[in-house]
């Protein structure tokens, strides 16, 4: 883990570049820049609707997540100008010694979750598989750097990691609160259910992350969760459903801290010999 930096400009700008970019350019984006890029796309004057069809229906991953990324871009992006790159931050928990491990438990969770949809929907259209790279190659990773990563390694440094989990995953809840205006589907109060479960899931990912000791395991875990909903779970997940993630979560963050145990143990076995 990185030596504490307490600096107080870090700080500042992260707060500041989470208040605008993760929340006030987010809502810009979903209220008015979104939907119009998602009508320029579904514009049959240029490319028919049945482009986007797939035999589960779910026509709109692409097009929807096509039209969100300029907010799932920006956070990222401004954190990497504005705090990584100016104040030399590292990103929290990136141990290199656990990343071959995470990258063979992320292939098997991945492999599983691809089984899984093929039980709900035995012909994955193209669709189903380009939202997949999405959400586990772009979705996953952006905001597992921006809010494990980089926030919580700003935020812990001050007030501990414990806390930090809690006031990350808050702002990562309240992140996802304008959802709805882009969607249309969801009431006031329906948000604010929505901003708290996505809240949990953050404190989830932290604890993914924290003993994986790599967020790489935690943004497979995030994409894949988003991919399932968007695709097997149709939008949303019974509670069974949930608990098979949380399942998969905690069972894939063990079987990175068992693999990269074995291969440091041998590791320090061959220079002892």
């Amino acid at each position: 883990m990185p030596a504490p930096d307490r600096r107080l400009h870090p700080i500042l700008a992260a707060a500041g570049v989470y208040i605008v970019f993760g929340l006030g350019w987010n809502f810009v984006n979903l209220r008015w820049v979104a939907p119009q890029i998602l009508a320029w796309l579904q514009a049959p004057s240029w490319l028919p609707v049945s482009v986007w069809a797939t035999p589960s229906g779910i026509w709109t991953a692409v097009p929807d997540f096509v039209a969100t990324l300029p907010g799932e871009i920006a956070l990222p992006l401004a954190l990497y100008l504005l705090l990584v790159r100016r104040y030399g931050l590292a990103p929290l928990l990136r141990r290199p010694a656990r990343l071959g491990a995470a990258a063979i438990v992320s292939l098997a969770g991945i492999a599983g979750a691809i089984f899984v949809a093929a039980t709900q929907d035995p012909v994955l259209g193209v669709v189903d598989i380009v939202s997949f790279l999405l959400f586990v190659g772009v979705v996953g990773p952006l905001e597992e750097w921006s809010f494990r990563g980089v926030l919580t390694r700003v935020v812990a440094d001050r007030v501990g990691l414990l806390p930090a989990a809690l006031i990350v995953s808050a702002a990562f809840g309240l992140s996802h609160l304008f959802e709805g205006l882009f969607q249309g589907q969801m009431s006031f109060g329906n948000d604010l259910a929505y901003m708290g479960t996505t809240a949990l899931t953050g404190l989830i990912l932290t604890w993914v992350a924290w003993r994986s000791g790599s967020i790489l395991w935690a943004a497979t875990v995030h994409g894949l969760n988003d991919w399932l909903l968007a695709t097997a779970f149709q939008g949303g997940a019974s509670l069974v459903e949930n608990l098979a993630m949380v399942a998969l979560a905690v069972l894939g963050t063990e079987a990175v801290r068992l693999i990269s145990g074995i291969a440091e143990r041998r590791h320090e076995a061959t220079f002892t010999t």
